[in-house]
């Protein structure tokens, strides 16, 4: 974080000393301490936050990207599906939706007279 040296470290504390007193230098050392870490806790949720943001931006792009190609497959294959629908007209595949067995009209029912069960 800063370009501080051992050399520096200790300059800093022989002043600290001769300011301080050596009476009130472990209770300051503490107080630095204390906000020091605090400010790493403080400075390391805010980079999390942004990283989870940085992700989630990231995502909905991705997942915006993914929507987009999807979109343009789908209306490329019900253009390619309208046509193969629109040329192929005989017999029973030209229309892929007709039902060829009438039970198939209502799938709820599984017997084809009238719903009875004979068991």
């Amino acid at each position: 974080m800063f370009d501080i040296g051992g050399a520096e470290i200790i300059v800093v504390l022989i002043i600290a000393l001769l300011v301080m007193g050596p009476k009130n230098l472990p209770k300051v050392a503490r107080t630095v301490g204390r906000f020091m870490g605090h400010a790493r806790r403080v400075t390391d949720e805010f980079k999390s936050v942004i990283g989870e943001e940085i992700r989630a931006m990231e995502m909905k792009e991705f997942q915006e990207k993914q929507n987009a190609a999807g979109d343009s497959k789908d209306q490329e294959s019900d253009q390619s599906a309208g046509d193969d629908r629109a040329t192929n007209t005989d017999g029973p595949e030209a229309d892929p939706d007709r039902k060829e067995n009438p039970a198939q009209d209502n799938p709820g029912d599984n017997n084809s007279r009238g719903g009875h069960d004979e068991r």
